[in-house]
């Protein structure tokens, strides 16, 4: 699960992507943080790791998970109330942290008991 620190004015909720993190250390990951800029139209264009989970290669995934995200506009659900301008070119820059959970799936495959 990602929890935004703040989200852009005029935008809904997030939508998330349907997702399955595959662990590569045998070790629980600590949350990562990222760095993230939301365009008008609700799509993350850039995605920075600010702190580590400790397992570069759940960071990469963590990253195209967020970069997968996407704000529901309110000109996509129907209602042009408060929707953002078309022509509009600015980002949103906000903070982000990934919880890990039952999200998570490992890639170590079991080893054989070893014998005394």
């Amino acid at each position: 699960m990602a929890l935004f620190g703040d989200q852009p004015p005029g935008l809904g909720d997030p939508i998330f992507a349907d997702f399955k993190f595959r662990l590569t250390r045998p070790d629980a990951p600590a949350n990562a943080r990222f760095r993230v800029a939301i365009d008008g139209g609700g799509a993350i264009r850039f995605c920075f790791l600010i702190e580590s989970s400790g397992d570069p290669a759940l960071d990469e995934q963590g990253r195209n998970f967020l970069q997968l995200c996407r704000f529901k506009s309110p000109s996509r659900t129907g209602t042009k109330e408060n929707a953002p301008p078309t022509n509009a070119t600015g980002l949103f820059w906000t903070t982000t942290a990934i919880l890990w959970g039952n999200d998570l799936t490992s890639n170590a495959t079991a080893s054989p008991a070893s014998s005394p």
